[in-house]
This record gives C-alpha cells, structure tokens and sequence, in this order.
C-alpha cells in the first residue's frame, strides 16, 4: 500500500507533467504564430519580388527598344554621311586681268588679293568659286569664259577715251578691244553672265553696250577708279542685289587707273 510519501511524490510529478505541458502548448502556439507571421512576410516578399521582377522586365525591354531605335538612328546618320551629297550652286567670278608691258604698270596682284581675301573672310564664302586669268588676249576671253562658265566676269586694265579695252597682243604690247567686239564675245560665249565689273578708265561706254545683253554692268566714267556707274536692264531689276554684293567685295581695292 502507498505510504503518504509515495502520495506525494506521485501527485508532485504529476502536477509538473501538467504544468509543463501547459508551457509546451504556450510555447508551441507562440511558435505557430510566430510561424505564420513568417509565413506572411514570405508571402509578403514574394509577392513584392514578382512585382519588381516584372518591372524589370519591361524596363529591359523598353532599354532594348531604345537601343533599337538609337542604333537605326546611328545607321541613319551614317547613310546620310556616306551618302553623296547633291552639287551646290556656286557664285562664279572670273577675273580677267590685263597690264601690257607698254602700259603704265598696276597693281592687278594687289587687287586680286584684295578680292580673294574678302571672299575668305565672308560667311558665304563656300558658294563663291574665284578664276583669274592673265596677260589676257581677245581670244582669252572666250576660252576663260567657256572654262569656268562665270555668273559675275570682273576686267580690270586699261581703258582708252574711246571706252575701248586695253589687252595684250600676245607679245606684251597693247590691242584694243572696241565696246562692240567686247559684247559679241559675251553674248556668244554664255547665257549665264549676269554682272560684268570693267574696272578699267573709260569703261562706261563699254558697260553700256554690255548691259543690253546682260543683267547689269559696272564701269568708269572718269579716269578715276573710285567714279563707278552701274548700269542695269530693267527688266532685271534683282541683279542690282548681285551687284551690291559684290561691289562690297570691292571695298578693299585701293587702286588707281592711269
């Protein structure tokens, strides 16, 4: 039979088993929430790197779209670069020089100089061709005019009283070129001519003969080179423009005829 002592051992491990149990369950409900608090903030998580990987996606396929567009944009420009570019319209000037070795000496390099270098130093300098040809005979002209097909012909020589040209025969001395002659040739050798500049002593009558077949013409009435007159065809009132232009090129001339 059980003596009190056994009772009471008995009873004590029995209330300990209780107690104990009843921690363990606290305990175990504690870890199954903390558990499905875990299991949340799993769900949680996994939730928020599907949406930032789907995100990412779009943003590397719109990366992939601009990458696209840029590089068709680069072979754009880079056909556009090699493509052969279309022949821009240029400003022809041909300068016709002529100082015979029996004539009084001038300065016609200084004036060609001054022309070049105003070209150079103008914005448009790009769409303006320049051609000089010297020593220049009567058969020179065509032949010059022929080769560079010029918009604007700038002469610059002597003139005689009778507003004839002065040019070489060839074997340095003078001939001259009548008002006439000088107007066939021009006639004769293009369509294109629109100014003709005669910076030349007793050019006028000669400008005035041009004029009738060309758009405008610049000539002296004097012996002074700074007296210029400029003539014009009515019916081509736009050439005073062209030849405004260029008369601004002329400022740097400093030159006197004799």
């Amino acid at each position: 039979m059980m003596n009190d002592k056994e009772f009471a051992k008995a009873q004590a491990s029995i209330m300990n088993k209780k107690t104990k149990l009843v921690q363990l369950k606290d305990e175990r409900a504690e870890a199954c929430k903390k558990i499905n608090e875990i299991e949340q903030e799993i769900a949680k998580t996994e939730n928020e790197l599907l949406e930032e990987e789907n995100k990412f996606i779009l943003l590397c396929g719109q990366k992939s779209q601009l990458m696209r567009e840029r590089a068709l944009q680069v072979g754009a420009e880079i056909e556009q670069a090699i493509k052969p570019q279309q022949p821009v319209d240029k400003l022809t000037i041909l300068f016709l020089a002529a100082n015979p070795q029996d004539t009084q000496k001038l300065s016609l390099d200084q004036e060609v100089r001054s022309i070049t270098e105003a070209i150079r130093k103008s914005e448009g300098r790009d769409g303006i061709e320049f051609f000089s040809r010297w020593a220049v005979q009567s058969l020179d002209i065509l032949q010059a005019i022929n080769e560079t097909d010029p918009e604007i012909i700038h002469f610059s020589g002597h003139g005689s009283e009778k507003g004839e040209i002065v040019l070489d025969d060839g074997s340095g001395k003078t001939t001259l070129v009548s008002k006439e002659a000088m107007t066939a040739a021009v006639i004769s050798a293009s369509k294109k001519i629109r100014l003709i500049f005669l910076n030349a002593c007793f050019s006028q009558q000669e400008a005035k003969a041009v004029v009738e077949k060309v758009e405008a013409a610049i000539g002296m009435n004097t012996e002074s080179a700074t007296r210029r007159q400029l003539f014009l065809r009515p019916s081509f009132i736009p050439a005073s423009a062209l030849a405004l232009i260029y008369s601004r090129l002329l400022i740097r001339l400093r030159r006197h005829c004799f």
